[in-house]
C-alpha cells in the first residue's frame, strides 16, 4: 500500500475521531455519538482488513472507540 493511501486513510480516521470528540463535549444526543462510533469502528476494522493500516494502529483507534464508549456511558449515568 503506497504511504499516501496510508496517510490519507489515518487522516479520515483521526477526522472521525475529532469529530467524535466534539460530539461528545458540545453534548449531542447519545444516539448519534453511538452511530459515529459504530461507524469509526467499521472504517478501522476495513482498513485494517485491505492492510490499509496496520495492527497497531488498528489497536489504537479501537482504545480510542472503547474510551469514547465508556466516557458516554459515564455521562449518560448523571
Amino acid at each position: 500500500m503506497t504511504n499516501k493511501i496510508h496517510d490519507t486513510a489515518l487522516s479520515l480516521l483521526n477526522g472521525s475521531v475529532r469529530h467524535i470528540r466534539t460530539m461528545i463535549d458540545r453534548g449531542s444526543d447519545s444516539k448519534y455519538i453511538l452511530d459515529d462510533l459504530r461507524e469509526l469502528q467499521v472504517k478501522a476494522d476495513f482498513a485494517r482488513d485491505l492492510a490499509i493500516i496496520s495492527d497497531d494502529e488498528h489497536q489504537e483507534f479501537k482504545e480510542q472507540w472503547y474510551h469514547y464508549r465508556e466516557l458516554l456511558e459515564i455521562i449518560n449515568e448523571d
